[in-house]
């Protein structure tokens, strides 16, 4: 949790980084701590496109990265729409910067942090050296009975919130490919759940081939 400098002990989120190092610089007393600057990879879309059970149908199988849920951190007291999110959103590249001081970055599987807007602004997006997007994109009318099929409790089957999913979708089809930085889609309309899997894996593996030895990549 080096957001607390060693050397002064005062808590600064902002701290300036110096990708020479890389380093975060604290803006009280000047102290460089060293750390791993890694990417993180999100895996975006709609809800019924298929993230929580590619996360769950990788996790084991993909070990070059830590795999989680955005789920699983969620609580009422983030439901803030009129701030963005925004603690919701900081609290999960806190996590993820720590989680990769470990060595592997993290693959995070959430329909809000699939969107570059959402994601780019904040204070602790400074200690990545990218965010990599990846949107799960399919048919209107398959993501529409996919949200019917699921179970009641889900509450996923009023078509309100069908039609806002749809629109969801669409928004990741037209302005994805020219979002800044640019989100790349995976139609899984026709896809299994093991094809798509192996093209997740794919698409991660393309970067971490590509990795250079001081982890800024």
């Amino acid at each position: 949790m080096f957001n607390v400098c060693y050397n002064c002990g005062l808590y600064r989120a902002d701290k300036l980084i110096d990708p020479a190092g890389p380093y975060a610089i604290c803006p009280e007393c000047g102290h460089r701590h060293p750390f791993r600057r890694l990417p993180l990879f999100i895996v975006g879309g709609a809800s019924g496109s298929g993230k929580s059970t590619l996360c769950q149908a990788l996790t084991g199988v993909v070990t070059e990265a830590v795999l989680l849920d955005a789920d699983l951190l969620w609580r009422p007291e983030f439901d803030r729409p009129e701030e963005g999110y925004r603690d919701y959103f900081e609290l999960w590249l806190r996590l993820c910067k720590n989680i990769g001081q470990s060595g592997r970055p993290v693959m995070l599987f959430g329909a809000g942090m699939g969107a570059p807007d959402n994601m780019e602004p904040r204070v602790e997006r400074r200690y990545f050296s990218r965010l990599h997007y990846l949107a799960l994109v399919c048919e209107d009318e398959r993501l529409a009975a996919r949200l019917r099929g699921r179970p009641q409790w889900r509450a996923s089957r009023d078509e309100s919130f069908i039609e806002g999913q749809i629109q969801f979708n669409r928004w990741h089809k037209n302005h994805g490919p020219k979002a800044d930085p640019p989100i790349q889609l995976l139609d899984t309309t026709e896809l299994s759940v093991q094809d798509t899997a192996r093209q997740i894996t794919q698409w991660l593996s393309e970067y971490l081939e590509s990795k250079p030895e001081n982890f800024a990549w």
